[in-house]
C-alpha cells in the first residue's frame, strides 16, 4: 500500500525532524511536536491552520496560497524565500491571533497579508515584498516582570528593512520604537498611528 502524504510527513518528522517537497494541506500542526522542525520546498493552498506550536521552526522555499494561520505560536521561527501571496488571485495569507515574537522573514513575499491582533515583538522583516499588507491592532510590545511596588516595564520593537510596504495599512497601529529602514512606504496609510521614538531612515514616503 502506497504511503500517504500525511504518513510520509509524520515519518520524516520522527526520523530527522525535517520535511521536504511536501504538500501540507492535510496537516494539523496540533498533531506533531514541531519545535525546531525544518520545512523545505513545501506548499499549501486554501488551508486554515489552527493552533499548534511552531516555535523555532525553519521554513525555506515554501509556498502558501490563500491560507490562514490562527492562534499559532511562531516564536523565533525563520522563513527564507517563502511566498504567502497568490498572484493568480492577488490574495495574501492571514495571520490571526498569532504569536510572531522574534520571528524572522527574509526575502519573502507577504503582499496583501493581514496581521490581526498578532504579537509582533522584535519581529524582523528583511528584503520582503509587503505591498498592501494590513496591520490591524498589532502589538510590538513586550512587558517585563511587574513587582508589587515597581511599575511594569514595557519594551517596544519591530524591524523592517529593505521592504516594500507600498499601500500598506498601518492606521491606528502603535509603531513606537519600531525601525523602518530603507523601506518603500509610498501610499501607506498611517492615519492615527503612533510613531514615538520610531526610526524611519531612507524610506520612500511619497503620498503616505
Amino acid at each position: 500500500m502506497a504511503e500517504s502524504e500525511a504518513e510520509r510527513i509524520s515519518r520524516s518528522l520522527r526520523e530527522n525532524n525535517r520535511v521536504v517537497d511536501a504538500h501540507l494541506s492535510g496537516l494539523s500542526f496540533e498533531d506533531y511536536s514541531l519545535d525546531g522542525a525544518q520545512f523545505e520546498n513545501c506548499a499549501a493552498s486554501d488551508v486554515r491552520f489552527v493552533s499548534g506550536d511552531l516555535s523555532a521552526t525553519i521554513w525555506k522555499d515554501c509556498r502558501f496560497s490563500r491560507c490562514q494561520f490562527s492562534n499559532i505560536r511562531l516564536t523565533d521561527a525563520a522563513f527564507e524565500n517563502c511566498a504567502f501571496f497568490d498572484p493568480a488571485t492577488t490574495s495574501g495569507c492571514a495571520f490571526r491571533f498569532c504569536e510572531l515574537k522574534e520571528a524572522r522573514f527574509e526575502n519573502c513575499n507577504l503582499s496583501m497579508a493581514t496581521y490581526f491582533v498578532c504579537d509582533l515583538f522584535d519581529v524582523r522583516f528583511t528584503d520582503c515584498a509587503m505591498r498592501g499588507a494590513v496591520f490591524e491592532r498589532p502589538s510590538f510590545t513586550h512587558s517585563l516582570g511587574e513587582g508589587s511596588r515597581a511599575r511594569k516595564v514595557v519594551q517596544r520593537a519591530g524591524h523592517f528593512e529593505d521592504c516594500n510596504l507600498s499601500d500598506a495599512d498601518l492606521s491606528e497601529a502603535d509603531l513606537s520604537s519600531c525601525s523602518l529602514i530603507k523601506c518603500r512606504l509610498d501610499n501607506a496609510d498611517f492615519n492615527g498611528a503612533l510613531l514615538v521614538n520610531a526610526a524611519l531612515r531612507g524610506c520612500d514616503l511619497n503620498h503616505a
